[in-house]
């Protein structure tokens, strides 16, 4: 499964980005549909995110698996903890924010320039062809057919 959503802070002293890693639904509950014609449902994201957390923490560069930069934060946001959290229903979208310290110079100055603007997650599981009903995408959304991506354990990893 593979995923791009837009790096969203930047810190240049530290060396540290910040952004949303995937995002499952928007803040009006709507599917989002990647640029694969995948989408992946809220708790099969929480236990990727969880599993990246305990296994790798890992990042690397176009998914070349060579490690640039390490996680330093993540949170899985969902409809309960945005109620505990004290924010109001559909204030966030469902999905799981990452900022990650990159240590390598290179994958930085990449990050400086622009040439990685995005977040991209990868990983295996399995492709499930699936029938949204009307009002289930987001219109952002890209596909016609979309497929629904459950996650394999222990087999999340990043990328930029």
């Amino acid at each position: 499964m593979e995923g791009r959503f837009s790096v969203v802070k930047v810190d240049g002293e530290r060396q540290n980005v910040f952004g949303w890693a995937y995002v499952a639904r928007n803040g009006d509950g709507a599917i989002i549909v990647d640029k694969q014609g995948d989408y992946v449902e809220p708790d099969d994201l929480e236990f990727t995110a969880y599993d990246f957390v305990l296994h790798s923490r890992a990042s690397d560069v176009m998914h070349a698996e060579v490690t640039k930069a390490e996680l330093i934060e993540s949170m899985m946001f969902t409809p309960e903890k945005l109620e505990k959290l004290g924010l109001p229903a559909g204030s966030l979208p469902i999905g799981w924010w990452t900022g990650f310290h990159v240590s390598d110079t290179e994958a930085w100055d990449g990050i400086r320039k622009g040439d990685y603007a995005a977040f991209s997650i990868g990983g295996s599981g399995t492709r499930v062809p699936v029938t949204l009903a009307d009002g289930w995408l987001s219109p952002t959304s890209t596909p016609s057919t979309p497929t629904r991506c459950r996650c394999s354990p222990s087999t999340s990893r990043r990328s930029r």
